[in-house]
């Protein structure tokens, strides 16, 4: 629990250092052009000088400006500059829907298609809480699982490509055996947010889940490796384990959100 709630931490931490990112400098001069970048050195009623995206910097004399202010990042987007502003990441009402294929890890993990919707709100462009609904079908042992869950996602910046953190926790009820509650789990997920026209955004993410599971199992011993399935009358000179396990996965995922 305490690595968990220090992850928490760090995240909230990072989206307050990268909050301010959205913003730029940018100088009017009284010749008509637009300059947009990042005010490097101000003498007052002299000169300033502006460092540019591409790395490359410009002295202005002040009686050649005629104003200087701070505006929402402007980014490319289908050949022109447009202005990224909170209508990306807006707070408000969002809902996602997240797909996948969970490759199961470790001597009792388990491959399963994933499905996760979410329903939640953002409350600033960098912090998201919300309420998910999923679902985990385990098609070595036929068992479709229910999961209810929490989702905390913090995005670090506001940009074509936005990297995020996410972390999903709650129960699973086991819809193949009369919805018995099979157990907790967790999901830490990082990924990219892109966002592809107004108010909709797609994204990709790596996430690791482990899922509490009760089984009643058979193990085999093959020249690679263990290997275990449902109990059935038919097995024979096999090890028996019935008990509660961690099943472990590792997925990439890919999702939108609106």
């Amino acid at each position: 629990m305490k690595k968990y709630l220090f992850l928490i931490i760090v995240m909230l931490s990072a989206s307050t250092v990268f909050a301010q990112s959205q913003y730029e400098d940018v100088v009017y001069l009284k010749n008509g052009s637009i300059i947009r970048g990042v005010i490097t050195e101000q003498i007052p009623n002299e000169s300033i000088k502006i460092e540019i995206s591409n790395g490359s910097i410009f002295v202005y004399r002040m009686d050649e400006i005629e104003r200087i202010v701070r505006e929402p990042v402007q980014v490319r987007s289908g050949g022109r500059d447009r202005t990224r502003n909170a209508s990306d990441y807006e707070p408000g009402y969002e809902v996602s829907v997240d797909l996948g294929y969970q490759i199961g890890t470790g001597d009792w993990g388990l491959d399963r298609i994933k499905l996760d919707i979410i329903n939640g709100y953002r409350i600033n462009p960098y912090i998201f809480l919300g309420l998910g609904t999923g679902w985990r079908y385990y098609h070595q042992i036929e068992d479709a699982l229910v999961l209810i869950f929490l989702n905390f996602k913090v995005n670090f910046i506001q940009s074509q490509m936005s990297p995020f953190l996410e972390l999903s926790t709650g129960y699973s009820l086991n819809a193949s055996r009369n919805f018995k509650g099979e157990g907790a789990f967790i999901a830490p997920t990082i990924g990219v947010d892109f966002p592809i026209s107004d108010g909709t955004k797609m994204n990709v993410g790596l996430s690791y889940e482990t899922q509490r599971l009760h089984r009643e199992l058979y193990i085999y011993y093959l020249g690679d490796g263990p290997g275990y399935y449902e109990r059935h009358p038919n097995s024979y000179n096999l090890i028996d384990f019935t008990g509660t396990t961690n099943s472990g996965a590792i997925s990439l995922h890919i999702g939108f959100t609106f």
